[in-house]
């Protein structure tokens, strides 16, 4: 299998690899010896066999790495000079990602996705991670969130398993524009995780069957343009709170959500609603007579 690789050298020129379903355990010399300095995008997918990753951080100008299925050992001297968007996926035997002390690593890293990364507990600070996407991993990566202050984008999705979201973890996201919350099935508090996401505008919520209620906090979000609930099948209403705060709320999907029974009467403080959309809410039976001065209220879907 090693000797296959070794004859298929690519011209130097290259700037996109995929390397998918590799069976052996070591991978051929021009990648060992960076042979390819000009690549751009490397995939490695389902290469299960390999011991060691080539020194891929001394590539001057990658900017997209994609690992996937695959376990990997470092020596904590890789740097990624270039590198915009790391996907980690599917390495059910990673325990450790680390950074050594004194070096700069990942300088331009924008975009990070951690899935089904079971064993790992943690992540380094990589202050240049703009959007986050944690997914089927470890609850325990969720307490590494609160070091990515430039956060601008965050979805978690598919925590079967977790009832309650980390104290800590929007404590320090006071960029973040677009947060979404999927598939945590198990959920059944929101408590206390809104009360700093003073630039938030998107926030979906979906799949969250446990979910009952959205926590007073959400009136602190002025920023806040977009709200979407969907399939969460508990989600009752409003009646905890107005919506006073919710100044620049343009859209609000509640959908899919089977004990949605009622709208708080403080709807009328929406004053900037366009759209409203009460889809598939079968114990939804009336309206609350605030929704008369919605003047800029365009689309109502029912």
């Amino acid at each position: 299998m090693e000797n296959v690789l070794e004859g298929l050298q690519p011209n130097s020129n290259l700037k996109k690899l995929c390397i998918s379903c590799y069976r052996g355990s070591k991978f051929s010399t021009w990648m060992k010896d960076l042979l390819l300095p000009n690549l751009v995008e490397i995939s490695l997918e389902n290469c299960r066999s390999y011991e060691h990753l080539p020194p891929l951080g001394k590539l001057p100008h990658l900017k997209v790495l994609v690992l996937t299925g695959s376990e990997f050992y470092g020596d904590g001297t890789i740097v990624f000079p270039s590198l915009e968007s790391l996907e980690l996926c599917d390495m059910t035997n990673l325990e450790e990602w680390r950074i050594v002390n004194g070096k700069e690593s990942f300088p331009h890293l924008s975009t990070l996705l951690i899935a089904g990364c079971s064993r790992l507990e943690e992540f380094p600070i990589i202050p240049s991670v703009t959007s986050f996407t944690i997914r089927r991993s470890n609850a325990k990566l969720l307490c590494s969130v609160k070091n990515l202050t430039l956060l601008s984008f965050l979805a978690i999705e598919d925590f079967n398993k977790l009832t309650l979201l980390p104290d800590v973890l929007l404590r320090n996201h006071k960029m973040l524009v677009s947060l979404r919350i999927y598939y945590l099935c198990e959920l059944e508090s929101l408590a206390n995780q809104f009360n700093s996401l003073s630039a938030l505008k998107y926030l979906e919520i979906s799949y969250c069957n446990k979910l009952q209620s959205l926590p007073e906090g959400i009136q602190k979000l002025c920023c806040l343009q977009s709200l979407h609930i969907l399939c969460c099948y508990r989600f009752a209403s409003f009646q905890m709170f107005g919506f006073g705060g919710l100044s620049s709320l343009r859209k609000l999907w509640i959908e899919k959500c089977e004990a949605f029974c009622s709208l708080s009467e403080g709807i009328q403080y929406l004053t900037a609603l366009e759209e409203l959309c009460l889809d598939k809410c079968p114990e939804l039976i009336s309206l609350p007579e605030g929704i008369r001065h919605l003047t800029n209220l365009r689309t109502l879907q029912l």
